[in-house]
């Protein structure tokens, strides 16, 4: 029956133990769909850059019609050659964006899929984990109606005493007196205490802890 409840007890920890697992999965996942959302928009501040700096070279060109000295006219030119070169420095910047969106969407996929699976492998756990819990319950309840029926036919003195013992001490409160030693804390009895649990006539408690001996 102890080692029932316990099982009983330790089955909600396995599934706690379980979702953990799964909720770690989870956060891959969150962490790396955010790390694919900073990519997605930092190539969407390059595309406004750069569509902002050809607006600005527009803007420098049609003024040009208006210029009146060469000098002018180079000046403004040299100016347009600069954000030209801008340009191209973020375009370059923009592919190596978009590959590193391809790669963080390659991550996205394969840390949700490693979800999937993990997710479906818990899920399973978890129903095992249920089916064993019923089990368990199932037989502690058979356990407990063989023990009242049992309990039913014992001495009440002597049930309360065994009760009383058990609850002390955690369960093995009726021990065997092998070779002479107490199955319980092993200490070697006197020979009156062998001989009186051989004999079974009455109760027999070991002077050291406390257990009923047989």
């Amino acid at each position: 029956m102890l080692q029932l409840e316990k099982e009983t007890h330790d089955i909600p920890v396995r599934k706690d133990r379980e979702l953990e697992r799964l909720n770690g999965h989870k956060a891959a996942l969150v962490e790396a769909e955010e790390a694919l959302k900073l990519k997605q928009s930092a190539l969407k501040q390059l595309e406004v850059e750069t569509a902002s700096k050809q607006e600005k070279i527009a803007k420098l060109r049609g003024q040009q019609l208006e210029l009146k000295t060469n000098k002018e006219f180079k000046a403004m030119e040299n100016e347009i050659d600069l954000i030209t070169r801008s340009i191209g420095s973020t375009e370059d910047r923009e592919l190596e964006v978009m590959s590193e969106i391809e790669s963080a969407r390659k991550a996205v996929e394969a840390s949700r899929k490693e979800l999937d699976a993990e997710d479906a492998e818990v899920q399973e756990d978890i129903v095992d984990l249920d089916e064993r819990l019923a089990g368990l319950q199932a037989e502690m309840d058979e356990e407990a109606a063989a023990r009242k029926v049992a309990a039913a036919e014992i001495d009440p003195a002597w049930l309360l005493r065994y009760e009383s013992i058990f609850n002390s001490k955690k369960g093995g409160a009726l021990v065997s007196t092998a070779n002479g030693v107490c199955g319980g804390c092993h200490m070697t009895l006197p020979p009156y205490l062998k001989h009186d649990a051989k004999k079974r006539a009455d109760m027999v408690v070991c002077g050291f802890c406390g257990r009923l001996l047989y």
